[in-house]
């Protein structure tokens, strides 16, 4: 397995409810659509949110749950089946038109300077308590 994270900050004036409906309903559609099929780049695309507001942050936490201003918005795990498939896919990403129509439809959901992507090691343990 292969797995990259993505974070960023929405574009400023979207409210956190847009920014959720944008990157779901128009953004990843349109990505799709615009990037050519890739065979043997099946993909895991996981979208998380922070939650400001839940209770648990303030009961559990030790004082150091995120109820404001986080650092990211949105942090995007892509997991592949191993690195040539996310070689080949990126590779389809970033080259030819395909980018630039990606790019400008980013513009409208994120600020693209707050967009990092994170090459991470994924390291699973399971504990019964």
């Amino acid at each position: 397995m292969f797995k990259l994270v993505v974070t960023m900050k929405r574009k400023p004036g979207l409210t956190t409810e847009e920014f959720k409906r944008y990157y779901n309903d128009r953004h990843l559609p349109f990505v799709k659509a615009t990037l050519p099929p890739l065979s043997g780049t099946t993909r895991t695309h996981f979208r998380n949110f922070p939650i400001l507001d839940d209770p648990f942050l303030d009961i559990y936490l030790d004082g150091r749950g995120v109820k404001e201003n986080p650092e990211f918005d949105c942090m995007t795990e892509v997991l592949f089946e191993d690195r040539e498939s996310a070689i080949a896919y990126f590779k389809a990403f970033f080259e030819g038109e395909a980018y630039q129509k990606i790019k400008e439809d980013e513009e409208n959901l994120v600020d693209l300077s707050t967009v990092k992507f994170h090459v991470v090691e994924c390291i699973k343990t399971t504990r019964r308590v």
